[in-house]
C-alpha cells in the first residue's frame, strides 16, 4: 500500500504527469465551505474589532453571459464578532461585546472549465470581462496573472504535490509570495477540481496584513 501512495507523489513532480487525466471542478452537486476572519479598527469600543465569516459556498443555476454559459455559485454567511482590548469604561452607547449577524444568500462567482485546456474562467462582473482563475497546466515557477492573482511576478509555484480528498488523490501546487530577497513559502496550495486553500476566488496573498 505505500508503494502505490509514493508512486503518486513521486508522479506529481514529474512534467510527464502532465499528460495524466484531468480532475476537473464539480458541475453540479457540490459545495464549499469558506471560513475567513480579520479584524479592523474601532473608533471608541475598543482598538479592534474581531470578525470571523462561515460562508456556505453552492451551485445555483447556470446563466449565460454575452453568450457564454457560466456556472453561478451562490453564497450566504453567518459572521461573529468580538470587540478586542474593550475591557477599559465604554461609553454607554458600547453596550455589547460579541454578537452574531447573518449575510442573505448573494451570487458569489461565475465560473466555466474548459477541460481541454485544464484551465478554470470566472466572469469578472465589475470588469466585464472574463479572466483566468486556475491553470492547471503550470508548472514550477512563477504563477499566471490570474483574477485572484493581481501581483504577477510575486506569487511562484515552489513545489508539485498531491493530497487525497475523499475522491482521491488531486494535484497540488504549492504557492510562494516573493518580493525582492524575501519569500513566504507555502502560504496557499491550488488544489486541482476544488480551488486555493484560500477559498474558490479569494485573492491569492500571504494572509498576514494582507486583507
Amino acid at each position: 500500500m505505500n508503494t502505490p501512495m509514493t508512486c503518486l507523489l513521486l508522479c506529481a513532480s514529474l512534467p510527464v504527469c502532465a499528460q495524466s487525466p484531468y480532475r476537473p471542478f464539480p458541475e453540479s452537486n457540490a459545495g464549499w465551505v469558506e471560513v475567513h476572519g480579520w479584524l479592523q479598527p474601532l473608533m471608541d469600543c475598543g482598538d479592534f474589532e474581531y470578525i470571523s465569516c462561515t460562508r456556505p459556498v453552492y451551485f445555483g443555476t447556470d446563466t449565460v453571459i454575452g453568450g457564454t454559459t457560466y456556472h453561478r455559485l451562490l453564497a450566504h454567511g453567518l459572521c461573529y464578532w468580538q470587540l478586542i482590548d474593550a475591557s477599559q469604561w465604554l461609553p454607554p452607547w458600547c453596550t455589547e461585546t460579541t454578537g452574531y449577524y447573518a449575510e442573505p444568500q448573494y451570487d458569489f462567482a461565475y465560473i466555466r472549465q474548459d477541460t481541454s485546456e485544464r484551465k478554470v474562467y470566472l466572469f469578472d462582473v465589475q470588469a466585464d470581462a472574463e479572466m483566468l482563475l486556475y491553470d492547471f497546466t503550470i508548472g514550477i515557477g512563477p504563477y499566471p496573472a490570474t483574477y485572484n492573482n493581481p501581483f504577477q511576478g510575486n506569487v511562484s509555484v515552489l513545489a508539485m504535490d498531491s493530497t487525497e480528498l475523499n475522491d482521491g488523490w488531486h494535484r497540488t501546487w504549492v504557492l510562494g509570495w516573493g518580493t525582492g530577497n524575501f519569500v513566504d513559502s507555502a502560504f496557499c496550495k491550488v488544489i486541482e477540481g476544488v480551488g486555493g486553500t484560500y477559498g474558490v476566488a479569494a485573492v491569492l496573498a500571504p494572509p498576514f496584513e494582507n486583507g
